[in-house]
């Protein structure tokens, strides 16, 4: 499900962009380690993001991240959460935060960096929202999109997609729209 409504917003930003450079980073490819808790990737606090102790490829999705126009989460939820997967590189994302005095972002935000947290449920509309499936992901999620600069942030709920062929296209032509509205910015 969460595959269609990512294509589906992929395609809405072609149709206004047809040129757009878009790529898309799978983490099941990525195989990201745990992270350790080392802090080593704390110790520099003037870099854009802290250089972490494990050498895989987050650290290079790191550091696009704080380069790209347009960030998307896109996972589904299982158990209140993203996946497993997600979570671990939601982790993983704390080279891009700096603890002085609190907890704060090391990039500035920008108006024309955009994130955007695209979560899908098995429950339906209005459940998953009133049931708060998605608080933590989306809590969680437009954190580490600040801190890697994006002053916007979008988020898009989508439910009960599984075995309803018209909820799936209604919420797949709302990602599209989402798409157009996002690439209409640029």
């Amino acid at each position: 499900m969460t595959a269609t409504l990512t294509k589906s917003l992929e395609k809405g930003i072609k149709n206004v962009n047809p040129k757009a450079d878009i790529k898309t980073i799978m983490l099941l490819e990525q195989e990201p380690e745990y992270c350790k808790g080392c802090n080593t990737c704390q110790k520099e606090k003037k870099k854009s993001i802290g250089t972490c102790a494990i050498k895989d490829d987050v650290r290079k999705t790191l550091e696009n991240m704080t380069k790209y126009d347009v960030i998307v989460f896109a996972s589904p939820i299982y158990e209140f959460c993203v996946t497993a997967l997600m979570k671990k590189f939601y982790e993983r994302c704390l080279p891009l935060f700096k603890f002085e005095r609190g907890i704060s972002g090391r990039n500035k935000k920008s108006k024309k960096r955009i994130g955007v947290i695209m979560l899908s449920s098995g429950a339906p509309t209005p459940f998953n929202t009133i049931l708060r499936m998605s608080r933590y992901p989306v809590f969680v999620g437009k954190f580490i999109l600040k801190s890697a600069g994006c002053g916007s942030i979008k988020k898009f709920i989508a439910g009960a997609m599984e075995n309803n062929k018209k909820t799936k296209e209604k919420y797949a032509n709302k990602a599209y729209k989402l798409g157009q509205k996002i690439a209409n910015l640029f």
